[in-house]
């Protein structure tokens, strides 16, 4: 079932901006734009039929409990509650500089960075769906605000192009596109939820950093000892810049990012112009080479992404209220992550030719 409060407002939210264009020495033109969202209201859902919680887990990793199979009216599963929430911003800076030289080159550089927080992305079109994916510690109906996933961070872009006029018919034009950009926001939960007295909800809850092997409670995995996995674990964490200083902490909503990428597009368009009856006839044949970098070695031009910003690093089950856990020593960090393998926006090259007349 959805409620929603009686003075429930669609979202709404505040902007301002400033800019300024200044022209440089050395021919060069200058860009600065600030940019500052401010949520005024945006969705805050909340599962009324959860009864409190009155355990919390045993030992370093204290966390509440909650029995997600026992709601307050039986009649329902779940009955979520959609509220309103001012909690959440975005802030984006961008610098550009421009400049045309006198010999047919052309070129520009840009750099943008973009911090958002929030209490709910929303990215999904189902409330109670919204409500499964809180990242939480603290149960689901206790979100906090956190970074967003839709935190870009930093991002360069720059091109170079050179056109050539010769033989009073003829033009050619070469051009370099550059982006390099921060990987995506993703955070590090355990595969089943141990929050959830009955194991019945895939409810996404972010994990506990150990700082030693006495904070987790490994245990056996077949034939892989709970003391191999122990020193499984502790290596991964130390290799990870974020998860070495989360020691002793639970992780935080979208803190891990994947590798910085690399992307250089080509394009090539080439003119045959003609003068008739004062009409400036031109076909133009052009060839565009998407992440060019690729092309040139299959390793290069990588782009990633992580099913639903969201990695289950340990498995987790409940005995009692007491939480195993289970590693496996043979994951590394860049298991973490996929590949982007189809689409425009792949980690593969795609090209495509065009054809265009003008008079």
């Amino acid at each position: 079932v959805d409620l929603f409060v009686e003075d429930f407002k669609y979202p709404q939210i505040f902007r301002a901006s400033a800019a300024v264009d200044q022209k440089l020495p050395w021919g060069l033109q200058g860009t600065a734009e600030i940019t500052f969202t401010k949520t005024i209201n945006n969705i805050d859902v909340t599962n009324v039929n959860l009864r409190p919680s009155t355990q919390n887990q045993v030992g370093a990793d204290n966390r509440p409990l909650f029995d997600y199979s026992n709601p307050i009216d039986p009649t329902y599963n779940d009955i979520i509650l959609v509220d309103n929430t001012n909690d959440g911003y975005t802030l984006n800076f961008t610098a550009q500089l421009t400049k045309a030289f006198d010999n047919g080159f052309t070129g520009s550089i840009a750099y943008s960075y973009t911090d958002a927080e929030a209490l709910f992305d929303g990215a999904g079109f189902i409330n109670g769906t919204n409500w499964e994916n809180v990242l939480s510690v603290q149960g689901n109906n206790n979100p906090s605000v956190a970074r967003s996933i839709f935190a870009a961070g930093s991002r360069i872009t720059s091109f170079m192009s050179y056109r050539a006029e010769y033989g009073n018919n003829f033009a050619t034009t070469f051009s370099l596109f550059y982006t390099g950009r921060d990987g995506t926001p993703y955070t590090y939960i355990y595969d089943d939820p141990i929050t959830d007295l009955s194991n019945n909800l895939d409810i996404n809850d972010m994990i506990y950093v150990p700082a030693n092997q006495s904070e987790i409670n490994l245990v056996d995995n077949g034939t892989v000892s709970a003391a191999r996995q122990w020193e499984a674990l502790d290596a991964f964490i130390s290799s990870d810049d974020y998860l070495s200083e989360r020691r002793g902490q639970y992780v935080e909503p979208n803190k891990i990012r994947t590798p910085f990428e690399h992307i250089l597009d080509l394009k090539i368009i080439q003119d045959f112009y003609v003068m008739q009856g004062g009409t400036r006839h031109n076909l133009q044949l052009s060839l565009d080479i998407f992440n060019f970098t690729n092309m040139l070695n299959k390793d290069w031009g990588r782009r990633y992404f992580v099913d639903g910003n969201r990695f289950p690093l340990i498995e987790s089950t409940l005995n009692d209220g007491v939480a195993e856990f289970t590693f496996d020593p043979d994951l590394t960090i860049e298991d973490t992550y996929s590949i982007v393998q189809s689409g425009t926006y792949s980690a593969r090259w795609n090209a495509q030719f065009g054809v265009r007349y003008s008079f």
